[in-house]
């Protein structure tokens, strides 16, 4: 019925015994070892193909999940590289509107700069023609830290002029506002003195 020779062959060592060849127990051993042996490797292959299956399934599965966090992950990079150029938009927005904010002032600070500087001498002229002292020149040009040096006479008048020459070293860094209450101080003197 078995077409393997060793299987055969463990049959056919009793049926010898016509032989007069009379194997030892030992033999029979091995040869029966040699038997399990071989269905053993015949048994082998099919659980090989089992397990080398079930390894295959789990890297599959593996693999799809692993695929799936893949694409989960590049879908919020894309997200996040997609906020990053609108933060630099906005940004560049912000820069371009800040310029502009910056050249409005520095115009408009030249500007006033460019009108103190032609209503200056015109209200010095004025105030020296009407006999004021000091000046408005004096007065934007003299120490901030010096008093005003102010007849007893002219005291009143002088007053409001002076409050705002000693507190310049408050507003050492708002020069041009110093400048035009200075200008505006002047010109209510002269206009009082009309």
């Amino acid at each position: 019925m078995s077409t393997h020779p060793e299987h055969e062959s463990a049959h056919a060592a009793p049926e010898g015994e016509d032989d007069n060849q009379v194997p030892s127990r030992a033999d029979l051993i091995r040869q029966k070892l040699k038997i399990v042996a071989h269905y053993a490797l015949l048994g082998f292959a099919p659980v090989v193909a089992v397990i080398a299956l079930v390894v295959a399934v789990v890297a599959v599965t593996g693999n799809r999940a692993g695929r799936t966090q893949f694409d989960e992950m590049t879908a919020k990079l894309e997200e996040v590289k997609v906020g990053l150029a609108a933060s630099k938009n906005e940004m560049e927005n912000l820069k371009i509107i800040v310029a502009r904010q910056k050249a409005q002032l520095e115009e408009e600070q030249k500007r006033q700069d460019e009108l103190i500087a032609k209503i200056v001498p015109n209200v010095t002229k004025l105030q020296v023609k009407m006999k004021i002292s000091p000046t408005l020149d004096e007065q934007l040009h003299q120490p901030a830290s010096a008093p005003v040096a102010v007849p007893a006479a002219d005291a009143p008048a002088h007053a409001a002029s002076a409050a705002p020459a000693t507190s310049a070293p408050a507003a050492a860094g708002k020069q041009p506002p110093q400048k035009l209450q200075a200008i505006k101080e002047a010109i209510e003197k002269f206009n009082s003195k009309k």
